[in-house]
């Protein structure tokens, strides 16, 4: 058997290493969620542009309003519910066929989207960016924050748009 002195030793032990070993997983847990949420934005830019290319006709990334529809309104904000990657089967410029849908982002919780009046991304067969070419610099940034955002803490994504289309992300410190 085992005495009482034992028994709160190993208790001790155990709730010191807690103690230490959970912030540092927390902040891994969501390190990984910025990453993840980050990537799969990426990689649905990546693949409106290569729709766009691969059909020979345009085709889109947009703030998600519904499953089937784009939001119109709201901001970058907008993007905080998600997205839809469509292809724009008779090229009027509107998403108006649950069929001409390649992919839909689903919104993630701990995650908020920040930045300018960017609510869709037009790509032409070709795979540029038709309607970034004019924009301001303001309305071809956006930022993912995660909502644990701390000063000091990289949990903030910059997302800044090329006119062409092209997107580039970088870590930054929360403010």
């Amino acid at each position: 058997g085992y005495t009482i002195i034992e028994m709160m030793t190993v208790v001790a032990i155990i709730a010191i290493t807690l103690t230490i070993g959970l912030p540092s997983f927390l902040d891994i847990i969501r390190t990984s969620q910025m990453s993840t949420r980050t990537n799969d934005f990426i990689a649905a830019v990546a693949l409106a542009r290569s729709e766009a290319t691969r059909r020979n006709r345009a085709a889109e990334i947009c703030a998600r309003a519904s499953d089937t529809a784009c939001a119109t309104t709201g901001g970058a904000a907008a993007w905080s519910q998600g997205w839809i990657v469509w292809a724009d089967a008779d090229d009027d410029g509107a998403l108006d066929a649950p069929g001409e849908v390649v992919r839909i982002g689903s919104p993630q919780p701990n995650i908020a989207v920040t930045g300018g009046d960017l609510l869709r991304i037009s790509f032409d067969r070709r795979g540029l960016a038709t309607n970034l070419q004019n924009a301001t610099l303001a309305n071809r940034q956006l930022a993912m924050n995660h909502s644990a955002c701390a000063p000091g803490r990289q949990l903030r994504r910059a997302l800044e748009f090329s006119t062409l289309g092209r997107l580039v992300a970088t870590k930054e410190n929360c403010t």
